[in-house]
């Protein structure tokens, strides 16, 4: 299985996925008592911090979750498993568990019982509404009684209430036409942000069979009450595909790890980002950032606030390979060729993390208690350090998983 390219037509491009998927409830070594506290001595809250795993097989994908009782150091069992079809994706909203279907654009909701048993607390299905998933990286939660599934194929998005798992309607994205081979993609879980009653949402247009994509891109602003388009901004950057945003409200957008291929292979646009400042919707004219200004002239990826007026960036050291037009795009991206720097957002300076070596790139990211748990992929996701970055440059390891962590939450 070509990891990369199934990762991203995916992703990306809503291709369904194959295989079997597997939903462990591995907790941590740490055990809960016969009370039924769901805490541990470290932890008084009694919280469970939800985290799931993309295992890639040869033929096939395994998802694993895991209901952590800490974010201390802990080794990750995926034993007892529970086994779902196709590729499944895992949120928390409003402290409930929600796993999407691989093979079929519908949802569960879970609860967790005493001793970190899920329930099953509901159902609902997309099915009748042109959609291929439902997993987040098309859905996005836009207030505790309002959800959102974008369908990019028929330029719509469906309304959902995650508190009674009823679609109450749908409505219609602006006409950004298909540009040739290269179609229109979102990627929600990584980029979309909600800030008040305002979601804003990038997209692009890209072909992932070879890797060829837009040089520019747009934001969609929504009004979350009414239900509509209230903008769309046009953006000089090559695949918006991450968000982000400060303690002060302000939204940074970014490209993903792909957004590089325009300049390394194309002599396109470099790779940058921009932002909109808190109670605006329009862009901020007087900020943007060209990764390469700032890098030694290296092309970079996924901007993301790490606290302290700094953001964490994924940097492509693209004097560690040969390039040619004929380079394997997906290969050469998802090698190990990539390194942390940080930037700091008012003075738009960045220098190298020294806390953390190569990586492949694809990195996710929470802060969760202002606390920044990284996720750091090894070359073809094959595994993930989960580490903690702290805004000064310095990490401390927490744990090592099977495949791709993409996600980690707090139960509350």
């Amino acid at each position: 299985m070509n990891v990369a390219a199934h990762r991203q037509s995916t992703e990306a491009a809503g291709t369904r996925a194959t295989g079997v998927v597997v939903l462990a409830l591995a907790l941590s070594t740490m055990s809960c008592g016969n009370s039924g506290d769901s805490g541990n001595p470290g932890d008084p809250a009694g919280n469970y911090f939800p985290t799931s795993s993309v295992v890639f097989g040869q033929d096939s994908i395994s998802t694993y979750l895991s209901l952590l009782q800490t974010l201390d150091p802990q080794a990750i069992d995926y034993d007892g498993a529970r086994e779902f079809a196709g590729w499944a994706d895992l949120w928390v909203h409003e402290g409930k568990v929600f796993m999407t279907d691989g093979e079929a654009p519908a949802l569960t909701r879970y609860t967790v019982a005493a001793g970190g048993a899920l329930e099953q607390d509901g159902r609902l299905s997309f099915a009748n509404y042109g959609a291929d998933t439902a997993a987040f990286w098309r859905n996005v939660f836009a207030g505790p009684a309002k959800a959102y599934l974008f369908v990019p194929g028929e330029r719509e998005v469906v309304v959902w209430n995650p508190e009674t798992l009823e679609i109450s309607g749908t409505f219609a994205v602006p006409e950004l036409r298909d540009r040739a081979s290269q179609q229109l993609y979102l990627t929600a879980d990584r980029s979309a942000v909600v800030r008040g009653d305002r979601l804003y949402v990038p997209v692009a247009w890209g072909n992932w069979e070879d890797v060829s994509l837009s040089h520019d891109s747009a934001i969609l602003v929504i009004d979350t009450t009414s239900d509509e388009v209230l903008a769309t901004l046009p953006v000089a950057c090559p695949d918006l595909n991450v968000g982000t945003i400060d303690y002060r409200g302000d939204i940074y957008f970014s490209n993903w790890v792909y957004g590089v291929t325009p300049a390394l292979f194309e002599g396109g646009p470099h790779t940058c980002a921009v932002r909109i400042r808190a109670g605006q919707d329009v862009m901020d004219d007087d900020w943007s950032l060209t990764f390469a200004d700032v890098t030694g002239g290296r092309e970079a990826a996924a901007l993301r606030f790490i606290g302290d007026g700094k953001a964490l960036l994924s940097v492509f050291h693209d004097e560690e390979v040969a390039l040619t037009p004929e380079s394997d795009r997906y290969a050469t991206l998802d090698a190990p060729h990539w390194k942390f720097w940080t930037v700091d957002l008012e003075t738009r300076s960045a220098q190298p993390a020294e806390g953390i070596g190569w990586h492949s790139g694809g990195y996710y990211s929470t802060r969760i208690d202002e606390r920044n748990m990284l996720f750091v992929p090894s070359a073809d996701y094959a595994s993930t350090d989960a580490v903690e970055f702290f805004a000064d440059g310095s990490v401390e390891p927490r744990w090592e998983a099977t495949g791709w962590v993409t996600r980690l939450f707090k139960l509350r």
